[in-house]
């Protein structure tokens, strides 16, 4: 608990504004939620329409923390993002499979923060509150839901990719010779800020620093 107790002190001092857990489904999950002063705010773990974490958001709850899906989309895979039920409604609103599936995030209660270096991606992503999926529509997707993970790298094998000197799109450390990184960043910032100008509680978290 002593690496919590740092972070809560950094909320105490200013320094951030809320703190979290990132894949952290062990047992001792509820330990650290009932000994911490300050509950996590999020818990980021794999969540997306194939994997919804329901068990997990049950555990969450008494705590009022949420899931911050990690991959969304599901690394991206083709059979996720093609499922019938996505280009119907797709097709329904106007929108594009992906847009469905971020949609569904938000009114399922996730967090959500689509990784892309495509300024018309990026302004897609964020296209998706001038709809909303009905309750049996809602269901459908709920009936999605088999378990499957796209990602199964041991706790070693994270721990040694994670491990590795971070590079300037996490850092921020030689943005002056990634111009082009500037600019997706500085695009992300101008539509979340479009965003919370009327929601107090974004449905969009940033990393950029």
């Amino acid at each position: 608990m002593g690496a919590w107790r740092d972070m809560e002190k950094a909320v105490a001092q200013g320094k951030v504004r809320s703190i979290g857990l990132s894949n952290f489904e062990s047992d001792r999950l509820e330990e650290v939620c009932e000994a911490a002063a300050i509950k996590p705010a999020a818990l980021q773990v794999k969540c997306h329409p194939y994997y919804q974490q329901n068990d997990l958001k049950k555990r969450l709850a008494p705590y009022g923390t949420v899931i911050e899906s990690w991959y969304p989309i599901g690394h991206g895979d083709a059979g996720l993002i093609n499922e019938p039920v996505f280009t119907g409604l797709a097709k329904k609103y106007g929108k594009t499979n992906v847009q469905i599936i971020l949609r569904w995030h938000i009114q399922a209660g996730n967090v959500i923060f689509p990784k892309s270096t495509n300024p018309q991606h990026i302004r897609d992503n964020f296209d998706i509150f001038d709809f909303a999926l009905t309750a049996e529509e809602m269901d459908k997707i709920a009936a999605l839901d088999c378990g499957k993970r796209f990602y199964h790298a041991t706790l070693e094998e994270q721990e040694r990719e994670l491990a590795g000197p971070e590079d300037c799109i996490e850092c921020g450390a030689c943005t002056a010779c990634c111009p082009e990184k500037i600019a997706v960043k500085d695009l992300v910032r101008e539509l979340a800020m479009q965003q919370c100008q009327h929601r107090s509680r974004p449905a969009y978290v940033s990393a950029l620093r």
